[in-house]
Order: structure tokens, then sequence, then C-alpha cells
């Protein structure tokens, strides 16, 4: 009982951890603080009742929309909660401490990321700075080999992307390659080659579901959001 509990418990903190991570990305690209000031809605601006601002459970009491102008608020929102707070639950409990600390900061951090690609589609260099450096903490808490592996990879892949952003006009955003980069650095040639051939595959759903829908093709898509619903599944695959 107490351990149920205890991972109920954790569950429901990583779900408010994403509620706030959100808030950072999205008011990071506004120039907005995430410090000060009340969570409001972004089509009246006025505050949002406390009830709804709890994680998952506010989205479905206030039927998805606004108590004051019934606004519908975005289902991004309760997704990205219930998503990173099931998935981080996973990774604490499927590796160990150490591990699971370090692939719960890089969600983290990309679940903040995503945010600010949505909401304006650039990403700030401190979030990669950020990212980077856990990834060179990583490195020095744990050393192996595999740095120099990692490292040889990350130059490569971003080199490649580059080279790509030359050939054709509408490539991947530059905030994007740095962030693949990084990852690609922390992850290695196996799991980065997966982390891409699986937020490909769900920007392609994305595309099928449009154009089923009969709606018109965006320019460009922001590609951190696939990267973060790509991350924790890397992780099981085969």
């Amino acid at each position: 009982m107490l351990y149920i509990l205890y991972y109920t418990i954790l569950g429901l903190l990583f779900a408010c951890l994403a509620s706030f991570f959100m808030v950072v990305g999205a008011r990071t690209v506004q120039n907005q603080s995430f410090i000060m000031g009340r969570s409001h809605c972004d089509h009246c601006q006025r505050p949002i009742p406390p009830l709804a601002l709890i994680p998952i459970l506010g989205y479905l009491l206030s039927n998805g929309r606004c108590q004051s102008c019934q606004h519908s608020i975005p289902i991004k929102y309760p997704i990205c909660e219930a998503y990173f707070a099931i998935f981080s639950l996973i990774l604490f409990m499927t590796f160990s401490l150490s591990e699971s600390v370090f692939y719960i900061i890089y969600f983290a951090i990309l679940t903040i990321m995503a945010a600010s690609d949505w909401s304006d589609q650039w990403i700030p260099d401190r979030f990669q700075v950020l990212l980077l450096l856990f990834v060179i903490g990583q490195f020095s808490l744990n050393p192996s080999g595999r740095i120099l592996t990692h490292s040889l990879f990350a130059v490569g892949i971003c080199l490649l992307f580059i080279l790509l952003n030359f050939r054709f006009t509408n490539g991947i955003g530059g905030g994007d390659i740095k962030t693949i980069t990084i990852l690609a650095l922390a992850l290695g040639p196996y799991q980065t080659a997966w982390l891409l051939f699986v937020a490909t595959s769900f920007i392609l759903c994305h595309i099928i579901i449009d154009k089923y829908r009969g709606r018109p093709l965006a320019k460009g898509f922001p590609f951190l959001p696939y990267i973060f619903f790509a991350y924790p599944l890397i992780f099981y695959i085969l």
C-alpha cells in the first residue's frame, strides 16, 4: 500500500513539474517572467482559477475551456503533463538512481524546449547550454570509453544537418541542430538514430492526419515537440 502511495505522489509531483516546465518554455520566448505573475488565459489574459491549474485534472474539470471567456485551452498541456509524469515515473523505476536522475533532467529540459518551440518556433540558447552542462556533468561523474565515440558522432551529425540546410531551403532550424547534437553526445549513435526515426515518424503521422482531415499543410513544423515525445521511448526499443 505504501509502495502504491509513494509512486502516486511521485507521479503527481512529475505532473506538477511538467506544468511548470511548460510555463517556463512558453513565457521565456515571450519575454515574460515565469516566477512572477499568475497563470492566465492566452486569449482573454484573465487569471486562471486555482482549481483549473491542477495538472491534467484542472483541464478535465474546466472542460478544456477558459472559465472566463470559454475559449478552448490547447490539449497539448494535459497531454504533455501526463506524458512527462508517466514516463518520468517509468524511467525512475527502470534505471538506477544516478541514471534516472540524468535521464529525467534531460526530459525536463526537452519539455521546456518543446514549449518554447510550440510557442514561437525558436529555442533560447540558455536551454541548450543547460542541457550541455548536464551532459558534461554526467560524463564527469561516469567517465567511460564512450565519450570519444559519442563526441565524434555528435560532430558528424551536426555537420550533416548543417550541410542539409545548405542543400534545402526549408531545412531543420539551428536550434534543432544544436539540441540534436547535444543529445547525440549524451545518447550515442544507436539511441540517437532511433530518436530521429521515431520523431520523424510522428511528424509523418501528423502530416497524414492533416491531409486526411483536409487541413492545409504547415510551412514548417516545430521539431522539438516531436523530439520530446520520442525521447523516453528510445530507452525501451529493442
